[in-house]
């Protein structure tokens, strides 16, 4: 019994310790908090540029700026400052001595800063950097002016207010250096610092100075390199090659007077006249002229050509973009620099080949007199001969010249629409603080009242949406939460409220809330962003403002596909339109290619004549299947050209390729198709087999899904699309279903609309709320116009149509044979798989009835009956004969004979 006590009251102990333990955490954990929540405040409240210290405290700085320069500069008897501010300035000029004055400079920079800069915490670093400074000064007071090594603190006071030395505390740090390290070291060491100082109290570095510069001084000797610098003529260039520089010099002549933009300073114009691979020999008697060609003909044939062709290029040329170039355009600009560069060096590689002998003459040359003299130059022939002489002093006459300069018609020089056609965005509304507070104290008041206790833990406020983050209390279920939104929603007095539970990467509850006054996201302000400029893909595009307010861009090509859908009017279309501006803002027609599949015909023909358009936009049904059915053979062809190489993925097949004028530069496609359920409904079988199939393999061949529909339902979205296209974006729904069948989880029925959108991209675990980036009709209009004004000539793809054309053809063949083999029998009949057992079965015995099929084979009646009429129907067995067995018209060896040539009997 005494042990049984003893072991009670221990346990006793042990739980009041226990409790106590537990009371001073929870205790500390309070304390904790209530600190984290003043830090969290204070920050806040710095970090808000319409707070009360953030609009007040600069002017405070300007002030006392003021007060203390006219404090310093007065005298007391003269002005009549009085005693109070005679005793202040002789405290500063005692402490400080001539120092002083730096004061109001210190106390006017910081204003300045806290006004103009939007991070403040940036300012405790540049506060300590001034007051370091002023410290330096007052050292370098007392080592330059002062009596040496002093510590006399009244003596250094008095020096200090007749501008003698640096004062007490200038004094003190001047003494201590001048007897550590002397007073050259200490200059050296005081100015140095004193430099650093000044640069971070401005917010430089050294770095930054040294580069700034190192820049100019750099720019500056390469002006006056290339001032010095002469053309120099290469000896191998071949004939054709000087007359390629003469062409091209008029050809920039002609682009200037029609008004076409070309990058005059990427490549040296040479005024070459007419002058042979091979030194023409000087008789000793007879002088030989060099210019052997009429230039007014020249000049004809090429002014012709000019106005024809716009500007020249070789047969072959690649005139794609530069696919290594990772610093984004400049918009307004054209994209003639990365062209021409790359053109200079498909040009200097064929001269190279030209001057081995390893190039094919005869793709260059069309003119076979051309050819023979560039072989004699270079074969090294006697240049003195007569018969080169004769042939070198003949003048090319103008039809020879012609074929010479007959080239594939070029593409122009890509120049990037100017942000200005777009709608400029209107100043934003500040946050209603008011309402903020009010919603967030609604919010911790409706839980309450269902026990659900929680506090405020930050507040991001986007375009149309606020969110509330809750941290609620321990022990408190997440569902008990999220089963309160209807009651919230009520006590708000607003719809649309939307729970995340919780939020991803964070311990608490997300309450988004839509906003009183809403804005738009306007695309223009997405495009200005940086992170949009500096993208490195060409398949960068902008989607809106996330719940924080920061700008959400999505890469198609690690997507690597795309599924849109939403109610009507919802934003579905406004989000493609706002995709394919951004595409045409990013990259050049070379670089991708878009194809617009429009079945409702009215939303997408506004691209029509585009320069990024592979094909007209795809408004027949029938024709989008053929289109999807030519994706799929492009696609196998791409392929067969990334594994010829060796690589992986086009991004590497264009990097080994690059420069090789005798590989093909291989674009990125995106195909868009604006509503699946039309097409759907006019060719399932076909467009749901191209699609997985692109869908599955299209990404390192570098094609590109993006599908929207109004009718997000399972026979529309099939379970074999779903799963193949990872990335959704989901706009207001009708029902909980079809939010289902899009994210997989319910929510999207509660988007307020107008472009609000639940965005999940691939390999994101929840789906991130945005507000849609906008664009209207009319600037979509006017951006096509421009690029239509750049490129007259749509860049259709002749060989891409006619593949369409005869996909659809085929297509509406296997429809229309399908529909005739339907009518006669049953479709599930022809994948019987128990067809050949029945047939087998039929030739060993010699006769077959349906009787019999059901004992071998172990089936119904209705299904044996329906082999029996399959086989009378391919010619294996007789027709019926009353009740007797029928008769096997075909022997064994025919019926393996027949599986041997076809696969299958049938």
């Amino acid at each position: 019994m005494a042990a049984k006590k003893d072991i009670k009251n221990g346990s006793a102990s042990k739980t009041v310790s226990e409790k106590k333990k537990k009371a001073a955490t929870s205790s500390k954990t309070a304390r904790r908090e209530k600190t984290e929540d003043a830090d969290t405040v204070r920050y806040r409240a710095i970090d808000d540029p319409y707070s009360l210290i953030n609009q007040i405290l600069p002017f405070v700085f300007f002030v006392f700026s003021i007060f203390f320069f006219l404090i310093i500069i007065m005298n007391h008897g003269a002005s009549g400052i009085g005693v109070a501010a005679a005793s202040l300035k002789n405290i500063l000029l005692g402490l400080l001595s001539g120092s002083a004055y730096a004061i109001p400079l210190t106390l006017l920079n910081l204003g300045a800063l806290w006004l103009v800069d939007a991070q403040r915490h940036r300012l405790k670093w540049r506060l300590w950097c001034t007051l370091i400074a002023v410290l330096i000064i007052a050292a370098l007071f007392q080592i330059i002016g002062g009596d040496g090594v002093v510590y006399n603190l009244k003596a250094l006071y008095d020096s200090g207010r007749v501008y003698k030395g640096g004062g007490v505390i200038g004094g003190l740090i001047g003494s201590l250096f001048l007897q550590l390290f002397g007073k050259g070291l200490s200059l050296v060491l005081l100015f140095s610092t004193l430099f650093v100082a000044v640069l971070l109290m401005f917010g430089l570095t050294p770095h930054v100075v040294y580069s700034f510069f190192f820049y100019r001084a750099k720019k500056r000797v390469g002006e006056m390199r290339n001032k010095r610098k002469k053309p120099a003529s290469k000896p191998h260039l071949s004939r054709i090659t000087q007359l390629d520089d003469g062409r091209a010099e008029l050809g920039a002549v002609a682009s200037t007077s029609a008004g076409v933009i070309t990058n005059t300073e990427s490549r040296p114009v040479r005024r070459a006249k007419f002058n042979p691979d091979v030194d023409v020999g000087e008789d000793k008697d007879d002088e030989v002229e060099r210019d052997i060609i009429d230039k007014k003909i020249f000049d004809e044939v090429m002014r012709r050509t000019i106005e024809r062709y716009g500007r020249q290029v070789f047969p072959g040329e690649i005139e794609g973009g530069n696919d290594k170039a990772d610093g984004a355009y400049k918009y307004g600009s054209d994209a003639s620099g990365d062209i021409e560069n790359l053109r200079i060096g498909a040009a200097e590689a064929r001269v190279d080949k030209i001057a081995k002998g390893e190039l094919d003459l005869s793709k260059i040359f069309v003119n076979p007199e051309s050819i023979e003299l560039l072989k004699k130059a270079r074969s090294g022939e006697d240049n003195n001969s007569s018969e080169t002489l004769r042939v070198e002093k003949t003048p090319l006459s103008e039809q020879q010249l012609q074929q010479d300069a007959e080239i594939p018609e070029p593409v122009p020089v890509y120049k990037f629409p100017p942000l200005s056609l777009l709608a400029e965005p209107p100043r934003r509304t500040a946050a209603d603080i008011e309402e903020l507070e009010e919603n967030a104290r609604k919010l911790v008041e409706t839980l309450a009242s269902f026990n659900v206790h929680t506090r405020i833990a930050d507040v991001s406020r986007g375009p149309t949406i606020t969110r509330y983050e809750l941290t609620p209390e321990s022990g408190t279920r997440v569902r008990s939460i999220s089963n309160l939104v209807d009651d919230i929603s009520l006590n708000l007095a607003t719809q649309g409220v939307r729970i995340e539970s919780p939020i991803p990467g964070k311990a608490a509850v997300g309450i988004e809330v839509p906003n009183k006054v809403r804005e738009f996201a306007y695309l223009r302000e997405l495009l200005e962003d940086r992170e949009f400029r500096e993208a490195k893909s060409r398949l960068t595009v902008a989607l809106g403002y996330d719940v924080a307010g920061d700008p959400v861009y999505c890469d198609i090509a690690k997507m690597p596909h795309l599924l849109i859908a939403g109610a009507t009017g919802m934003g579905k279309s406004v989000c493609i339109n706002s995709m394919i501006v951004s595409l045409i803002y990013k990259s050049t027609p070379q670089e991708v290619r878009l194809i617009l599949v429009d079945p409702k015909k009215v939303e997408l023909n506004i691209y029509n004549g585009m320069p990024h358009l592979h094909v007209p936009v795809i408004s027949d049904p029938n024709k989008a299947a053929g289109t999807l059915a030519w994706a799929v053979k492009e696609m196998e062809r791409r392929y067969e050209l990334i594994e010829s190489v060796g690589v992986r993925n086009i991004q590497n097949y264009n990097e080994i390729t690059y420069g090789d004028p005798e590989k093909e530069f291989i674009p990125q496609m995106v195909i868009i198709i604006d509503e699946l359920a039309d097409l759907m409904m006019t060719a399932p079988d076909d467009v749901e087999g191209s699609i997985c199939r692109i869908a599955q393999m299209g990404r390192a061949a570098g094609i590109h899904l993006i599908i929207g529909t109004q009718r997000p339902s399972v026979d529309v979205v099939t379970g074999l699309i779903k799963a193949n296209i990872p990335s959704r974006i989901a706009f207001t729904m009708a029902s909980q279903v079809d939010s289902r069948t899009i994210i997989d989880i319910a929510g999207a029925e509660k988007l307020i609309g107008r472009g609000d959108m639940l965005y999940t991209p691939v390999g994101a675990l929840k789906p991130i709320r945005v507000q849609g980036a906008f664009v209207s009709e009319v600037e979509v209009e006017e951006v096509i116009e421009f690029l239509k004004g750049v490129y007259p000539t749509p860049l259709y793809d002749d060989g891409a149509i006619d593949g369409i054309e005869e996909a659809a053809e085929r297509c509406v063949q296997g429809k229309k044979g399908r529909g005739a083999k339907g009518a006669d029998d049953d479709d599930s009949i022809f994948d019987d798989p128990m067809l050949d057992a029945a047939i087998e079965l039929a030739v060993e015995s010699g006769k077959i009835s349906t009787s019999l099929i059901q004992r071998r084979l172990s089936l119904g009646y209705g299904r044996a009956a329906k082999l029996i009429d399959r086989m009378e129907a391919l010619g294996y067995v007789s027709p019926p004969d009353g009740q007797r067995p029928r008769d096997v018209l075909i022997t064994r060896q025919q019926y393996l004979e027949m599986k041997m040539r076809g696969g299958d009997a049938y």
